[in-house]
């Protein structure tokens, strides 16, 4: 009688063994599934995800601005019409035997570009306007970052007759 006892004991604690690790199983799995279907249950007052999870995260890749070249030469700018990005920038190349003085238009105001005036040649502000501010020599350049999305005329300043466009996206 007493093996039969101990028989009946190991099978009913081998049963519940095993139905209490399915169990386990079951829960962990269950809570798994919930945390995938509502990643921001446990920061649900913030709106974020868990410190050891943001790592999993995808990230936005970044773009470097691109720098383009507008060669001026026989009196014209090439190319007279350019499509860019927000941040990049443009270089103006002197490759004539004149001189070039580029800058935003309206002439003779420069105030097309905005925050540029050619009032502001000369001053701290200079840097941040679409205005070289001076007669570039045959051979020189001079580069301005585009940070203002729109269509951007300019021309040359000693020449307002010749002018082209900057076309700035988002």
């Amino acid at each position: 009688m007493a093996a039969v006892i101990v028989i009946t004991f190991l099978v009913v604690s081998v049963f519940v063994k095993t139905a209490s690790e399915s169990d386990k199983e079951a829960a962990e799995q269950s809570d798994l599934s919930e945390a995938i279907e509502n990643p921001f249950e446990n920061n649900a007052s913030s709106g974020t995800l868990p410190a050891a999870e943001v790592g999993l995260l995808p990230s936005a890749p970044s773009v470097a601005p691109v720098e383009y070249k507008v060669i001026y030469s026989n009196n014209a700018f090439s190319p007279s019409s350019l499509v860019i990005k927000e941040g990049d920038r443009v270089t103006f190349y002197n490759v004539s035997g004149d001189f070039l003085w580029p800058a935003s238009d309206l002439h003779p105001t420069h105030k097309g570009y905005p925050g540029s005036d050619i009032k502001k040649c000369g001053t701290a502000e200079a840097a941040d306007i679409f205005d070289a501010c001076r007669q570039m020599l045959p051979g020189e350049s001079w580069s301005f970052t585009f940070k203002e999305a729109g269509s951007w005329s300019y021309h040359n300043h000693l020449r307002s007759s010749e002018s082209g466009v900057v076309i700035v996206e988002n």
